[in-house]
């Protein structure tokens, strides 16, 4: 039965670190990564059919007939999946990696878009039989670039039958859009043009596995083809024209009988060869003639992938330039008694890197491009009746210490990446980071355990004294500070205790060195202006502690919190705040026109007049002219609001007098006394002085106008409570003596 549902499912993380023989910063590190895994539906126990390509876009596996695209640039997210009826043998990618090619037991071709996410157009390369469908068709696909023609590519194929089908003039970005277009006359077009050849190298070797090829000068390439047979490696240069040349090929003998399982140009003169046997082995073909050079006797290789691809052995072929440098990698599945590993040697010495655990069933993943990583497939619980099959897609990559060092600050495993700091000698600073990134990891662990209720109480308090632990080697009082004030805690006593100890540090520091600064006294500062605050906040908070709310409290301006306070009608809150925290406030006149503007117009006069007896009357009357002035519009604009009111003229009055009784201690200003209608057109000073150069005059006289509307308003409710007479503020700037008696009379006469 083989894997016909899957259920796939990214995993992150990473299982080990193995470093270099030194630990010098500038060595790399191998990092071991989860990018996936594939479960089948259904408990069978073969092992499936695995093989994978990758690019640097994409990465391709395909587990029997099913094909999985991980789209690497978005970290390795699953992007499509085809099932084919039968198994995949093959995978290949274009030139521009654009289209996935895949040939599969049927004996067809699919031409996949990755970008479409869809099957273009197949073609049926080969007859099959139906009683022969276990066994592989393709061996090989490789897609060569037409140097002649950079629009045109070819395309070889390796038939396990011991043919080599070569398709030239293929134009893939055509064709693409053709059958995209639906062009059909086009496309036939297209058909024409392409040439198909087909060469017998079954007579060299028998039955072909693996081919690998290097261009050579002018437009040729040398292409070596290994599998079974009397000679298991040959070598063809392939030509421009329509044509093949066989250079040389290697008798049995000459590997003891053994076959070829796989080979790969690591250099534009090397040729690394797997046996049948297990072994490895180089082949130099310079001049093109073969010396054998076998490596790894002590234990068997299985399978191998070098870092390599073709675009720079073309480029060193063809420059003339240095050989590769001791950069290139050689990845090596062995078989050590009945333990498999993947070894990571550098070349071209062969010294061991990095090693890892695997199981029996890996498999590489071919890669073309940039490999900054490779990736493997590792198969689990074939045999196991309680499990269903996995397969785990994994990767391997490499990096400095610097990268592995940041990586496992953002896993969150910082024990290790305090070894890893310490083992490479990183300095001071960077061990420093990593206890303050773990101190804010602590935080906001506890604050989450905090929230949630249905967490052990032991939880928070554990996450505390950790993170209180972790405080301890935090060298920076600034750091220390910003911690421990930005807590976000719902436990008040923990935050109080942050603030405490945040406080106590500072002033251990004090007092044990002779270099505070002017920017720790500022730290100090700013601690105990936060543990009033929290002090404040529990003064006036209306329902139980709030983490949330607390920290809204914290970082608003006092401003900000004392208008919020007045505009919801909150008083006695912005009272406790005013007095609380003047010192925090720095205000212009522009804030404190703000601040009385934030007092509701509706609210009663005897709901804010405790704050504006014992608070912010007070203090702008000891504040510049232009803030005095700023209360006097406001008091103007409060009375003419009142006017609409049932209580009018008593509520201005209860206003005006409040304030008037409260700058009289201050001030000394005596006023003579007037008649009412002397003031009737006094009202309107609020717009009168507006012009900058009437401020400084409009200020002088603002508290007196205060004083002299006082006395206005008071004779007007005498007459309101004599005769009943309400008249509005507009009424009066129009009016005169004769009106305003008449109207007196009109009242008397009616009663």
């Amino acid at each position: 039965m083989s894997w016909e549902s899957l259920d796939v499912s990214i995993s992150a993380g990473d299982d080990s670190i193995t470093r270099v023989h030194k630990n010098d910063q500038d060595n790399p590190v191998f990092q071991l990564d989860n990018v996936a895994v594939v479960k089948s539906n259904k408990n069978v126990h073969n092992q499936p059919n695995v093989s994978g390509i990758a690019n640097e876009e994409y990465l391709c596996i395909a587990i029997d007939g099913n094909v999985l695209i991980f789209d690497v640039a978005a970290g390795l997210a699953q992007k499509t999946s085809v099932k084919f009826e039968t198994l995949v043998d093959t995978l290949a990618w274009n030139i521009d990696g654009s289209c996935l090619i895949i040939g599969d037991r049927s004996g067809c071709l699919h031409f996949l878009s990755v970008e479409k996410e869809q099957i273009l157009f197949s073609e049926k390369i080969t007859d099959v039989n139906n009683n022969a469908l276990e066994e592989k068709i393709f061996s090989s696909i490789i897609v060569l670039p037409d140097r002649l023609n950079e629009d045109q590519c070819q395309l070889l194929l390796l038939l396990s039958t011991g043919f080599l089908m070569r398709i030239t003039h293929l134009n893939f970005k055509e064709l693409l859009e053709v059958v995209a277009t639906g062009d059909i006359s086009r496309l036939s077009q297209i058909k024409d043009n392409i040439r198909t050849l087909s060469y017998d190298v079954s007579q060299y070797v028998k039955q072909p596995v693996c081919m690998t090829y290097q261009p050579m000068l002018e437009s040729s390439y040398l292409l070596v083809i290994g599998g079974k047979g009397d000679e298991p490696l040959c070598v063809l240069e392939i030509l421009s024209k329509d044509a093949y040349d066989v250079v040389h090929s290697v008798p049995s003998s000459f590997f003891g009988g053994n076959s070829i399982w796989k080979c790969h140009f690591i250099d534009r003169n090397l040729v690394l060869v797997l046996h049948s046997d297990k072994s490895l082995s180089f082949w130099a073909c310079s001049s093109l003639n073969f010396f054998m050079m076998k490596l790894y006797r002590e234990f068997k290789v299985e399978n191998f992938f070098c870092s390599n691809d073709a675009s720079k052995i073309q480029n060193s072929t063809f420059n003339h330039g240095p050989k590769q440098n001791d950069s290139q990698k050689l990845f090596i599945l062995a078989n050590e008694n009945e333990k498999h590993f993947i070894h990571v040697l550098s070349m071209p010495l062969l010294s061991k890197m990095y090693s890892v655990l695997t199981s029996s069933s890996t498999c590489i993943v071919d890669m073309t491009g940039n490999k900054d990583k490779i990736f493997f497939v590792e198969g689990q619980s074939f045999d196991d009746d309680n499990n269903l099959p996995t397969m785990c897609v994994k990767s391997i990559r490499e990096s400095l210490p610097s990268q592995r060092f940041s990586y496992l600050l953002h896993k969150g495993r910082y024990q290790e990446a305090l070894d890893f700091a310490r083992l490479y000698e990183f300095s001071d600073e960077e061990i420093q980071l990593v206890y303050m990134v773990k101190a804010d990891w602590l935080l906001g662990k506890a604050i989450a355990s905090e929230t949630y209720s249905n967490h052990s109480p032991d939880i928070p308090k554990n996450l505390f004294n950790n993170l209180i632990d972790t405080l301890e080697n935090i060298k920076s009082n600034v750091d220390i500070v910003r911690i421990c004030s930005n807590s976000g805690l719902s436990n008040v006593d923990h935050v109080h205790k942050l603030l405490i100890y945040a406080r106590d540090r500072l002033n251990k520091y004090k007092a044990s060195s002779d270099k505070f600064t002017n920017e720790e006294q500022d730290l100090r500062n700013q601690v105990e202006t936060h543990i009033l605050r929290l002090e404040t906040f529990l003064i006036i908070s209306e329902s139980s502690f709030s983490g949330f709310k607390w920290q809204q409290f914290l970082q608003s301006s006092i401003l900000k919190v004392i208008k919020n306070f007045l505009m919801d009608g909150r008083f006695s809150s912005a009272q406790i705040v005013w007095q609380r925290h003047l010192h925090e406030l720095e205000l212009t006149s522009y804030e404190i026109d703000l601040i009385l503007s934030s007092i509701p117009i509706n609210a009663c006069t005897s709901s804010y007049a405790p704050l504006l007896r014992d608070g912010i009357v007070p203090f702008i009357l000891k504040q510049s002219r232009s803030s005095q002035s700023k209360l006097c519009h406001w008091v103007i604009r409060i009375v003419k609001e009142m006017e609409e009111r049932d209580d009018w003229p008593t509520n201005a009055l209860n206003l005006v007098t409040l304030i008037n009784d409260i700058g009289e201690s201050l001030l000394t200003t005596n006023l003579t006394g007037k008649s009412p209608l002397d003031y009737t057109n006094m009202l309107s000073f609020g717009m009168q002085h507006t012009n900058t150069d009437k401020h400084q005059t409009a200020v002088k006289t603002s508290f007196r106008e205060i004083q002299e509307l006082a006395i206005y308003l008071t004779e007007l409710d005498k007459l309101h409570k004599a005769y009943n007479c309400k008249m509005k503020f507009e009424e009066l700037k129009k009016a005169g003596f004769v009106y305003v008696m008449y109207s007196i009379c009109l009242i008397i006469d009616t009663i």
